[in-house]
């Protein structure tokens, strides 16, 4: 059986921090006929320059950082999808693309936000989760020679909660903070930042990890890199993480701004108990969030909707 013909429109994430479409792209190698497209223009002029006629065209998100912009959608015949990441961002201008190019069906990171921001669209989204590769995300085997572990950003009107951890941890030698080192990959490259393998060592070197889902309570990717490389998760949780298989107890500790530093302990000195859920955790993503396992979802909801196209 021929492989699906597939135009993914979206930016070179080759040099970007967060590499989940990087990640992705290398997985839909192995699955589909495949071509990427990172340039402006008009979906006609693509498909003659490039010479490839696709069975389905999938953009990576509305948001700049993410896709070059195309026209033309709504005058081609080939189905399409889009992937929506940051859904905060431009919610207004992002429904007039939307209506705009006709775009027939959408791929949304994040679910109870969608259906809160986006019910108009609900019937035609499709819940398409983070995932972490997991010849990355892993147990590296290391020494944890750090207790207490927070990276990422602490932006107080974004993530609350880890804001008020750093601040009450501010001093205590059991705890290590990397900040966010912005988006450009090869600007931490040269300022000695932890990235890619390194960034997932680090937190494999560690007993316990915290992190938030953000005041929005979107099930941000660092909750899966956590698991993935076997390491304690105490964070926030939400109903659509519980759905995910984020559960309290099992695959990691729910925390709040009253209660981390208490379990954070309880857990440092219980290690038979932390182990479990370790484990339990690198098995959910194993068996779950895979990024092997990711893109193959996101073909059989494609070759789906190209069915129903027919």
């Amino acid at each position: 059986m021929d492989k699906l013909k597939l135009l993914f429109i979206t930016k070179d994430f080759t040099n970007f921090i967060d590499k989940s479409t990087f990640y992705l792209i290398e997985e839909l190698r192995k699955l589909t006929d495949l071509m990427i497209w990172s340039n402006n223009g008009h979906i006609d002029t693509i498909i003659k320059e490039a010479g490839f006629t696709p069975d389905f065209i999938l953009l990576n998100d509305f948001k700049s950082d993410y896709s070059p912009q195309i026209q033309g959608l709504k005058y081609c015949s080939i189905p399409n999808a889009i992937i929506m990441h940051d859904l905060h961002y431009k919610r207004s201008s992002r429904k007039k693309f939307i209506e705009k190019e006709k775009i027939n069906h959408i791929f949304s990171i994040y679910r109870d936000k969608f259906h809160e921001w986006y019910p108009e669209y609900s019937s035609v989204m499709t819940w398409l989760p983070h995932h972490v590769p997991t010849s990355i995300f892993k147990d590296y085997q290391l020494e944890k020679n750090h207790k207490f572990l927070l990276m990422g950003s602490t932006f107080r009107e974004l993530y609350p909660l880890r804001y008020f951890i750093v601040d009450q941890l501010k001093g205590n030698p059991d705890f290590v903070h990397y900040p966010h080192p912005g988006y450009d990959l090869m600007d931490h490259k040269k300022l000695g930042y932890k990235v890619q393998k390194e960034y997932a060592q680090e937190i494999n070197r560690s007993r316990i990890f915290f992190t938030c889902d953000s005041n929005f309570h979107f099930p941000v990717l660092k909750y899966f890199e956590v698991l993935g490389c076997r390491t304690l998760l105490l964070a926030s949780g939400s109903r659509e993480l519980k759905d995910l298989g984020f559960i309290d107890g099992k695959t990691f500790v729910e925390i709040n701004s009253r209660n981390f530093m208490e379990k954070a302990n309880y857990y440092l000195n219980e290690e038979k108990i932390s182990q479990e859920i370790v484990t339990n955790g690198a098995k959910l993503i194993e068996e779950r969030h895979s990024t092997k396992i990711r893109a193959k979802e996101l073909l059989q909801h494609i070759m789906s909707l190209i069915n129903e196209e027919k």
